[in-house]
């Protein structure tokens, strides 16, 4: 098995999913949110260098759980949006859906984020987005 990433992205592919996983996780143990979520796909994901910590941010689907939703059967996965800082721990500072087309920044991408184009990718922020790093 390799220890490797055998495509030019797997590395990103694994930085993704723990993105995404440490933001699910820190929206699932806040009591306020009623519904969890399970993790059913990261797709891109970047750090960005903000001088005293680094800032991930990430885009992932994640299904909601049916015990929190009441449903017998799953439902469709949403589209979300993170923000995570990086200090001595990760500590998600925007967890966000962005279900709709129309909740979705297009072009010109956030200034702060300009670089958020991973593997010829471009990860998707939530209209007028600003980050916690400024």
């Amino acid at each position: 098995m390799a220890i490797f990433p055998t495509t030019p992205c797997g590395w990103q592919q694994r930085q993704s999913e723990y993105l995404a996983e440490c933001a699910l996780r820190h929206y699932n143990d806040d009591p306020a949110n009623e519904v969890k979520y399970d993790l059913v796909s990261a797709t891109f994901s970047s750090y960005i260098d903000g001088g005293y910590a680094f800032y991930g941010h990430v885009n992932f689907f994640a299904r909601p759980r049916p015990a929190s939703t009441q449903m017998q059967q799953a439902a469709d996965p949403r589209f979300f949006f993170a923000e995570l800082r990086q200090r001595e721990d990760m500590i998600a500072t925007c967890v966000v859906s962005l279900d709709g087309d129309d909740e979705i920044q297009h072009d010109p991408q956030p200034e702060c984020c300009s670089g958020d184009q991973p593997c010829d990718g471009i990860i998707k922020h939530p209209k007028g987005w600003v980050s916690s790093m400024f």
